[in-house]
């Protein structure tokens, strides 16, 4: 077997989500976010997975944070866990560790330049309570992660938001972030209109 790529083992994991059974795609990867992993979901395709991400998930934040799957460590990998660490303490750190030009892009939201995100970062920050890393892949520059958010919502509600998230490192700082979740949820509980 072979060590995959993140975006092949992410890519095959929506694939299986997708197939079985028939589902949306923002529903597949909420699945791929909640469930899981076993090894005979990717056997067919070759792939490896680490122990930790097949482990129930309720233990998975039980486990000693960090990356749970990576061919090795990079620069990419140490920056967007430094800029997690700072985000999970809100403290102002995670600023420092964004591009000037930095683009997120989300199902409901999206932000270009630093100043947009910075707004936007710290408007969901007054809602975010906690971060389980379920799991964190490196490939070069690119970081794929896998975690559930855990929010307070206006309508005293908690949610907790599987998101699955591709965020690129550009000399030592994250220029972008591609993030991908359910938002019927979120729209529901914040008063959004969808």
């Amino acid at each position: 077997m072979r060590i995959a790529s993140p975006a092949l083992v992410l890519g095959r994991l929506l694939v299986i989500s997708l197939n079985r059974p028939r589902r949306s795609p923002i529903e597949a990867i909420a699945v791929v976010a909640r469930r899981t992993v076993s090894p005979d979901d990717l056997a067919d395709e070759g792939v490896r997975m680490a122990p930790n991400l097949m482990a129930s998930r309720r233990d998975r934040w039980r486990q000693q944070q960090g990356v749970g799957y990576t061919a090795m460590t990079t620069q990419a990998g140490d920056v967007v866990a430094h800029y997690y660490a700072a985000f999970d303490s809100h403290r102002d750190e995670w600023q420092d560790l964004v591009t000037d030009d930095v683009l997120f892009d989300g199902p409901v939201q999206h932000a270009r330049g630093k100043a947009e995100f910075v707004t936007l970062t710290g408007q969901f920050l007054q809602a975010h309570r906690e971060t389980h890393l379920l799991g964190r892949v490196e490939d070069g520059s690119r970081v794929a992660s896998l975690f559930e958010f855990v929010i307070d919502a206006p309508n005293g509600q908690r949610l907790t938001c599987p998101v699955a998230e591709w965020a690129t490192v550009v000399d030592g700082r994250i220029s972008e972030f591609r993030v991908y979740y359910d938002p019927r949820d979120f729209l529901r509980a914040f008063g959004i209109a969808g």
